[in-house]
Protein backbone atom coordinates (compact mmCIF):
# COMPACT_ATOMS: atom_id res chain seq x y z
CA UNK A 1 0.00 0.00 0.00
CA UNK A 2 2.87 2.59 0.90
CA UNK A 3 4.52 1.68 -2.22
CA UNK A 4 1.79 2.21 -4.55
CA UNK A 5 1.29 6.00 -2.43
CA UNK A 6 4.70 6.42 -3.38
CA UNK A 7 4.20 5.86 -7.02
CA UNK A 8 1.35 7.93 -7.32
CA UNK A 9 3.36 10.93 -5.43
CA UNK A 10 5.90 10.49 -8.20
CA UNK A 11 3.58 10.59 -10.77
CA UNK A 12 1.82 13.83 -9.89
CA UNK A 13 5.62 15.52 -9.11
CA UNK A 14 6.20 14.47 -12.81
CA UNK A 15 3.24 15.97 -13.73
CA UNK A 16 3.52 19.25 -11.82
CA UNK A 17 7.06 19.75 -13.41
CA UNK A 18 5.01 19.33 -17.30
CA UNK A 19 3.36 22.27 -18.76
CA UNK A 20 -0.78 21.46 -18.31
CA UNK A 21 -2.75 20.14 -21.42
CA UNK A 22 -5.25 21.96 -22.91
CA UNK A 23 -7.47 20.13 -21.13
CA UNK A 24 -6.29 20.67 -17.69
CA UNK A 25 -5.76 24.72 -18.50
CA UNK A 26 -10.07 24.51 -19.07
CA UNK A 27 -10.77 22.45 -16.33
CA UNK A 28 -9.19 24.67 -14.06
CA UNK A 29 -10.52 27.55 -15.85
CA UNK A 30 -14.03 26.28 -15.94
CA UNK A 31 -13.59 26.26 -11.47
CA UNK A 32 -12.78 29.69 -11.76
CA UNK A 33 -16.15 30.80 -13.42
CA UNK A 34 -16.70 32.33 -16.29
CA UNK A 35 -14.11 35.39 -15.53
CA UNK A 36 -11.09 32.89 -16.21
CA UNK A 37 -12.63 30.19 -18.72
CA UNK A 38 -13.65 33.39 -20.97
CA UNK A 39 -9.92 34.07 -21.38
CA UNK A 40 -8.70 30.25 -21.45
CA UNK A 41 -11.10 29.54 -24.34
CA UNK A 42 -9.83 32.74 -26.33
CA UNK A 43 -6.65 31.21 -26.19
CA UNK A 44 -7.52 28.05 -27.04
CA UNK A 45 -9.44 29.30 -30.47
CA UNK A 46 -6.33 31.95 -31.66
CA UNK A 47 -3.80 29.17 -31.68
CA UNK A 48 -5.96 26.91 -33.24
CA UNK A 49 -7.10 29.78 -35.68
CA UNK A 50 -3.57 30.62 -36.46
CA UNK A 51 -2.95 26.78 -37.14
CA UNK A 52 -5.24 26.32 -39.54
CA UNK A 53 -4.16 29.88 -40.75
CA UNK A 54 -0.90 28.41 -41.45
CA UNK A 55 -2.22 25.37 -43.11
CA UNK A 56 -4.16 27.18 -45.73
CA UNK A 57 -1.04 29.41 -46.40
CA UNK A 58 1.32 26.66 -47.08
CA UNK A 59 -1.82 24.83 -49.38
CA UNK A 60 -2.12 27.56 -51.10
CA UNK A 61 1.63 28.43 -51.95
CA UNK A 62 1.93 24.19 -53.13
CA UNK A 63 -1.03 24.71 -54.77
CA UNK A 64 0.88 27.99 -56.74
CA UNK A 65 3.58 25.95 -57.45
CA UNK A 66 1.95 23.01 -59.44
CA UNK A 67 0.17 25.78 -60.81
CA UNK A 68 3.35 27.04 -62.28
CA UNK A 69 4.93 23.52 -63.15
CA UNK A 70 1.89 22.96 -65.38
CA UNK A 71 2.01 26.15 -66.92
CA UNK A 72 5.32 25.72 -67.65
CA UNK A 73 5.37 22.40 -69.12
CA UNK A 74 2.68 23.85 -71.25
CA UNK A 75 4.75 26.54 -72.65
CA UNK A 76 7.53 24.20 -73.06
CA UNK A 77 5.68 21.39 -74.94
CA UNK A 78 3.74 24.64 -77.23
CA UNK A 79 7.73 26.29 -78.05
CA UNK A 80 8.42 22.29 -79.10
CA UNK A 81 5.55 22.01 -81.65
CA UNK A 82 6.32 25.28 -82.96
CA UNK A 83 10.32 24.42 -83.48
CA UNK A 84 9.01 20.83 -84.86
CA UNK A 85 6.33 22.63 -87.49
CA UNK A 86 9.19 25.19 -88.32
CA UNK A 87 11.67 22.45 -89.05
CA UNK A 88 9.42 20.29 -90.89
CA UNK A 89 8.23 23.00 -93.19
CA UNK A 90 12.39 23.55 -94.31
Amino acid sequence: MKKVRVNLVDQRAQLKDKEPSTLEDLAVAARGGMETLRPALQRIYMTRASAYRDALKSFIHGYQEGIQQVVERKEDSKSEQESDIQNKST
